[in-house]
């Protein structure tokens, strides 16, 4: 599960590992404006350890989103997130665009446009898209470097 706590958010666990809010400013691209005082955040699974990465960097609207092991340093915006209550949405460090899920069922990044395929929430030990009341998931569950993310069910599971 995507798990909440104080310091840190994250298969269904989001840690909130370091604030990088303060050494960030953000002025160009779909959103654009000054978000140095947002909280970025890592989504970690509960079940590897491994974090939702932005594959390859790609900064294209539809970039594939996969899990990867955490990196450090000035190379993790493409692994950096922060939650957008206003828009109900979770939005990359790397470009500002969207989680969103795409005709396949997978969760890849989009520019905001306001559509039901970009809202989410944290709803307990979860991140859940309001929508379809699905949360977000490890694709078969794979534990491999590069494993899709999807929506599924919830299980229950920790």
């Amino acid at each position: 599960t995507w798990k909440r706590d104080e310091k840190e958010l994250v298969d269904q666990t989001l840690y909130h590992t370091e604030d990088y809010g303060s050494d960030y400013y953000y002025d160009g691209g779909y959103g654009g404006g000054d978000y140095s005082d947002l909280t970025w955040v890592y989504l970690k699974s509960s079940m590897h350890g491994k974090v939702l990465d932005v594959s390859g960097a790609n900064q294209s609207p539809g970039a594939e989103l996969n899990m990867w092991p955490q990196k450090g340093g000035n190379e993790n915006a493409n692994q950096l997130f922060y939650i957008d209550d206003s828009t109900q949405t979770i939005r990359s460090r790397l470009n500002d665009f969207c989680l969103d899920i795409n005709s396949d069922g997978y969760v890849v990044l989009n520019p905001y446009d306001g559509s039901e395929g970009q809202l989410w929430t944290l709803n307990g030990p979860k991140i859940e898209h309001i929508t379809t009341g699905k949360v977000l998931d490890i694709y078969d569950g794979d534990s491999w470097d590069g494993a899709k993310l999807c929506v599924y069910d919830y299980s229950g599971a920790e």
